[in-house]
């Protein structure tokens, strides 16, 4: 007895995904062989969570990325009651949705409702839409071949479409990105990170952003980058339209600029610009707060840690970006040791509103006290957002609710007081 339990655990371990209670595809193929019986014609439609959001961010990240994407899916075939919905592994971030239908005008309406739904989840912040994709196709009716592989031929005639389309838009991608190198289409904007308490600037983050339409989304600029074969090129035509604007401007300020943990583990320490502050040419390491933006895992520690030890060497000071997200874990801050931790806005915006956000917020201001760390709240948007924060005790904040990024600083240093 004993060993049939342990047999059927394994059995369903390998053909149901407990974390979004859904079968895999297999377990359906019964009924989507009655539906066929009955003169259904089946609908195939594949969701995918591409795999690269959990390269970048963890698989704890991924894994909660698809619960999410599960509820979305689950209340589109609550909607439409004949649908079958499934995932195509255990832990795979590909969804399978069957729809039986015997008039096609049902499907593409279908097929207009998920567009509809994912787009407006993916716009509300969740996650970025750039790593949801979907394509569609028909289960052909072909009697010669068993139903398991008349689904399987499907599905992956529509994961190979969703490649396709992938490998086209980064190809069409890679044609902006060069021609935004080429032109060196950067312009550098300041927001200030502000401290509550005397209402001074502690310093101004310098953020890049291009005027090209194609990279209006700059996550999807860096995304693109992240696969070009001379990547760090970026980074550093970033880094020198930020040198060459702060040298123009000449102001009576600090300065916090991003660079990615790859960026900084092979290429900022022979970057001309950061030895041009090392050797105190103008400006002084000390003026500067270098934020480590993990835009993807931090493959040698040790190596890494030792450059930031070096950085600190010299007089920078250290910020992890984005706290709370991606590989921006406790851990990787207890290795590195940083100055300052910037606290994710995802987990900011509506903290008002969501208990889960404030306690979370909570340990983090209580762990950052305890490890003697500064804390900036960032993207912090509204009056209720700000006033929630303030009351668990956030010193330092960032976000439109202050500042809108700017090309003009001067107008920003008229109104708050320079902390020294």
């Amino acid at each position: 007895m004993e060993r049939n339990k342990f047999s059927y655990q394994q059995f369903k371990s390998v053909l149901y995904d407990n974390e979004v209670d859904l079968p895999v595809y297999l377990l359906k193929l019964s009924a989507i062989r009655k539906l066929i019986e009955n003169q259904f014609q089946i609908g195939v439609v594949i969701v995918n969570l591409d795999t690269e959001y959990e390269e970048l961010n963890g698989w704890e990240l991924f894994d909660s990325k698809r619960y999410l994407l599960s509820i979305v899916l689950k209340s589109i075939s609550e909607k439409h009651k004949d649908v079958i919905l499934s995932v195509f592994a255990v832990r795979s971030g590909i969804f399978v949705l069957f729809y039986p239908f015997k008039e096609e005008d049902k499907f593409e309406a279908f097929i207009g409702t998920i567009n509809k739904d994912i787009t407006e989840y993916c716009n509300a912040e969740i996650f970025s839409d750039k790593y949801v994709e979907f394509a569609h196709d028909y289960l052909p009716l072909n009697k010669d071949l068993r139903i398991e592989r008349l689904v399987e031929t499907t599905i992956y005639e529509c994961l190979n479409r969703i490649s396709t389309i992938r490998k086209e838009d980064y190809e069409k991608g890679e044609e902006h990105l060069i021609k935004l190198l080429n032109e060196g289409n950067i312009t550098v904007y300041f927001q200030p990170i502000i401290g509550i308490e005397n209402n001074s600037i502690l310093a101004f983050e310098l953020l890049s952003r291009t005027n090209l339409a194609y990279f209006s989304n700059t996550e999807v600029l860096f995304k693109i980058n992240s696969n070009y074969k001379s990547y760090n090129k970026l980074e550093s035509l970033c880094f020198k339209k930020i040198f060459d604007v702060i040298n123009e401007k000449q102001l009576n300020a600090k300065y916090s600029i991003n660079f990615s943990s790859d960026y900084i583990l092979h290429y900022l320490m022979d970057d001309k610009n950061i030895k041009r502050i090392i050797k105190r040419d103008i400006l002084m390491p000390s003026d500067f707060i270098i934020e480590i933006t993990e835009r993807s895992q931090i493959r040698d520690v040790l190596r890494f840690k030792h450059v930031i030890e070096t950085l600190k060497n010299y007089g920078f000071k250290i910020a992890i970006d984005d706290v709370g997200s991606g590989y921006s874990t406790l851990g990787m801050i207890s290795e590195i040791n940083p100055d300052f931790i910037k606290y994710d806005l995802k987990l900011i915006r509506d903290i008002d509103k969501m208990p889960v956000k404030k306690e979370l917020l909570k340990s983090i201001v209580n762990f950052a006290y305890k490890q003697d760390l500064t804390l900036i709240a960032e993207g912090v948007e509204t009056k209720e957002e700000f006033e929630t924060i303030k009351q668990l005790g956030v010193k330092y904040v960032q976000g439109f609710f202050f500042q809108a990024p700017t090309t003009e600083p001067q107008n920003i240093l008229n109104k708050y007081a320079i902390k020294n």
